[in-house]
């Protein structure tokens, strides 16, 4: 998509902007909270575009379409009645509201108190500061003011729980708030890379700027990642040997399995 729209065409023109909206059409089918976010990218970029008075290519009109056909194909498909079935007290909206913000708050307070998260956050900072000729091209959105990245980042959040607690009360598997975390990250970066320079040059503080605060930075996510949560336990996991014991399980379990004599037993 960024390549379409930089003019940089795999094979030709028409033949990449076709991928695409196979690829856009396909995409709305695999989970429920990828199509909202989908739907709510299609919706956005146009409403953007009209408010900062900026061209809106027949390209995005044509993508915005098959987005909300896609979803709306997936909202009212069949199978949707017989899965709400099995879910008495669902569609109560103030304690979906409710419950949703709740989460809301617990995961970004998680995600960005996290120490890894954090220097990596600082690493970013530094290096989008020293070398801000290189992301010159992440330029044309600075219309996107912190305010509309803190918007896009509960939204995100907000998409991929509230279905869960509308659809079935409860958040039940937390697969949905995997994907909040991509996209939430790969958002908070986008506005890191866009807002460290101007902030820098703001504040005074681009001379105090040194390459020496990379390797700080690095060091600090090196170590925080091996202190804290998974990152400590495998670390553990590899000093005492239990990765290997496991791998050595997984094998022998997998030699049982294929060589049983009755291969249609369960």
């Amino acid at each position: 998509l960024c390549n379409y729209f930089n003019e940089i065409f795999f094979i030709g023109k028409y033949f990449h902007l076709f991928l695409l909206l196979c690829f856009l059409f396909a995409a709305t089918g695999f989970n429920e909270v990828l199509t909202f976010l989908i739907a709510s990218f299609h919706i956005a970029v146009p409403g953007v575009l009209m408010m900062n008075k900026k061209k809106i290519r027949f390209e995005w009109w044509v993508a915005f379409a098959i987005s909300l056909t896609g979803t709306g194909m997936m909202i009212f498909s069949p199978g949707n009645s017989v899965r709400s079935a099995y879910f008495s007290d669902h569609h109560d909206l103030i304690r979906s509201v409710f419950y949703t913000a709740l989460q809301m708050a617990r995961f970004i307070f998680d995600w960005i108190s996290n120490l890894p998260f954090i220097f990596s956050t600082l690493l970013l900072m530094v290096v989008s500061i020293l070398y801000k000729e290189k992301f010159i091209s992440f330029r044309k959105f600075n219309f996107l003011k912190p305010v509309w990245f803190a918007v896009i980042l509960l939204w995100i959040l907000f998409v991929c729980i509230f279905p869960a607690y509308w659809e079935t009360n409860i958040l039940g598997q937390q697969r949905t708030v995997n994907t909040a975390c991509f996209f939430f990250t790969m958002a908070w970066f986008l506005g890191v890379v866009i807002h460290a320079p101007v902030l820098a040059e703001k504040i005074n503080l681009t001379s105090g700027i040194n390459r020496n605060l990379l390797y700080t930075a690095l060091l600090l996510i090196f170590f925080s990642i091996a202190a804290t949560k998974n990152g400590y336990d495998v670390f553990l996991d590899l000093f005492y040997g239990k990765a290997k014991g496991y791998d050595h399980q997984m094998n022998e379990r997998y030699s049982i399995l294929m060589n049983s004599k009755d291969q249609n037993k369960t």
